[in-house]
């Protein structure tokens, strides 16, 4: 409060110090002057100060988990504050991840300055567990909480058997419990040396043994040795088998190699009452020769007997054969004379 005496027309002067009025929820006051002038006083007069009203901001501050000042708003008397800063974040741990779920404070109906802070909701940390085939193909990919364990829920891991090996999954190169890290896990499995089976058959394919060799080993044949008939022309003898059977890399089958000789006959000479001149072994289709001494056939006093070869050819022989001399009768009975000086 101020006041002054001022003679009949003049102007007052206000030499106090500036009018002030306090603030309220709703605006802040400035002074702007007064509600009359002050010029032209003609009687006791009583000024009122005036004030221009403006709303009431108040200061919202936002702060992340450590009080850190992320954002701040100016919020009008009984309006909401908003939030348009980055997203919070806090860091995870080995247990947790932590995911932001909004302020600790109410947002609405704002009546005064005030701080708010990020609020985050714990997840349990997942690790990424990537399951790959001995390839570097992906097999199954697992999320685990920290501590957890691993679950494979795919294909059984296969590797392709190769010319030595077959391979069986026997299991994983780490172990699936207490997980704490991210991590790739390939498959162990275990090799065992192939069987190769080999089956020795006969000419017709009839089966004369089966067997079974490792990788690049040899294979034995235990059975009787493997015969062929012999035809009109061929007798045939066993010398081996069409496969390799000292380095078996695969299954197969084999069959007995023959080598075809020409059958050999056994032709019989006998003289005309069956006795036995010689005989001679021919191979098939080839010509005999009689090589013994000449068949002879005695006479008597009025008949001799002359040799003239063999009841059958000799030539093309294709079979065991019995050949008999043949003679001519000569008679009247050659005489030879002898004469003596």
């Amino acid at each position: 409060m101020f006041s002054e005496f001022v003679p009949r027309g003049g102007t007052a002067t206000y030499l106090g110090s500036a009018p002030t009025r306090p603030s309220d929820e709703y605006y802040s006051y400035k002074f702007i002057g007064w509600d009359r002038p002050l010029e032209n006083i003609q009687e006791d007069t009583t000024f009122f100060a005036q004030y221009e009203e403006t709303p009431t901001e108040f200061e919202v501050k936002f702060l992340n988990y450590n009080g850190e000042l992320l954002f701040t708003d100016y919020v009008g008397s009984g309006e909401t504050a908003e939030y348009t800063g980055i997203t919070p974040v806090k860091p995870s741990n080995s247990s947790f991840e932590y995911e932001f779920n909004g302020w600790d404070k109410d947002l609405n109906h704002i009546y005064a300055d005030m701080e708010t802070t990020a609020v985050f909701k714990e997840v349990p940390v997942k690790f990424k567990v990537t399951f790959i085939n001995h390839d570097g193909s992906v097999l199954y990919i697992d999320y685990v909480s920290s501590g957890g364990t691993a679950e494979y829920l795919g294909s059984t891991p296969y590797k392709e058997a190769d010319g030595e090996y077959i391979y069986v999954f026997s299991g994983w190169n780490k172990a699936l419990t207490n997980v704490t890290s991210n991590m790739v896990v390939s498959p162990l499995f275990t090799k065992t040396a192939k069987d190769y089976e080999v089956i020795f058959k006969n000419y017709d394919g009839t089966v004369l043994q089966t067997s079974y060799a490792k990788y690049k080993t040899a294979v034995k044949y235990h059975g009787e040795t493997p015969t062929r008939p012999m035809d009109d022309k061929y007798v045939y003898n066993f010398i081996g088998w069409d496969r390799d059977i000292e380095c078996v890399t695969s299954d197969f089958e084999t069959y007995p190699v023959f080598e075809k000789e020409l059958r050999k006959f056994k032709c019989t000479f006998l003289n005309f009452d069956s006795s036995f001149l010689s005989s001679e072994i021919v191979e098939w289709g080839k010509t005999v020769s009689y090589l013994g001494q000449t068949p002879y056939k005695p006479g008597d006093s009025v008949t001799s007997y002359r040799f003239i070869g063999w009841d059958k050819s000799l030539e093309n022989i294709k079979q065991d054969t019995v050949f008999f001399a043949q003679f001519e009768i000569l008679f009247p009975k050659v005489v030879e004379h002898s004469c003596s000086v």
